[in-house]
């Protein structure tokens, strides 16, 4: 029987799509799985990475993962920006030398999908670097727009509300000294 005409003479190898294989990595897929996802074991895998890519899984995974950045600032205004690598699947949504705002990485990892420029990320808690997902949420312009008008005016409200109570409690003394004032004229 004849060998199949490789350099090894073993089995043909099997296709391994890179760019497949880093939007895998991108959805947190462990070796095992993308592996598994090409029908090769996890040695072959590792064997391949080191031929044709020259890197460790690891290296490759970090390199293809939204949540190994290497670099990460806090910039003026109080937002926080990371750099990702260039075959990152939301690099698009970075500027030209890599960096983008967190919080943007953050809620386009939840969709599975990056960001049009226009949509924007509302904080919650209005901590800029506090970027959570559960603090993070995605809203249109004119929504943002009505949201900081409503909770401007929740935080004037509470304000005033806290200054009411304490001219309250001012007024409530103020009442008892009286009272005790005319209970010692009446009594003395």
């Amino acid at each position: 029987m004849a060998r199949p005409n490789n350099k090894n003479g073993g089995r043909p190898k099997k296709p391994i799509d890179w760019k497949e294989a880093e939007k895998l990595c991108v959805l947190q897929c462990s070796e095992l799985e993308i592996a598994d996802w090409f029908h090769i074991s996890v040695d072959t895998l590792a064997r391949r990475l080191k031929e044709e890519r020259h890197q460790s899984f690891k290296g490759f995974f970090a390199q293809n993962n939204p949540e190994k950045v290497y670099g990460r600032i806090k910039i003026k205004g109080g937002y926080v920006r990371v750099k990702i690598f260039p075959s990152n699947f939301f690099y698009p949504m970075a500027r030209k030398d890599g960096w983008l705002l967190e919080h943007r990485l953050i809620v386009a990892k939840r969709l599975g999908r990056c960001l049009h420029s226009w949509e924007i990320i509302h904080h919650k808690d209005h901590i800029r670097d506090h970027n959570v997902d559960s603090n993070l949420q995605l809203v249109s312009a004119d929504k943002h727009t009505q949201i900081t008008i409503l909770e401007n005016k929740i935080d004037r409200q509470s304000h005033l509300l806290e200054e009411l109570r304490q001219q309250i409690k001012l007024v409530q003394w103020q009442n008892k000294e009286l009272l005790e004032s005319l209970r010692d004229r009446v009594n003395g």
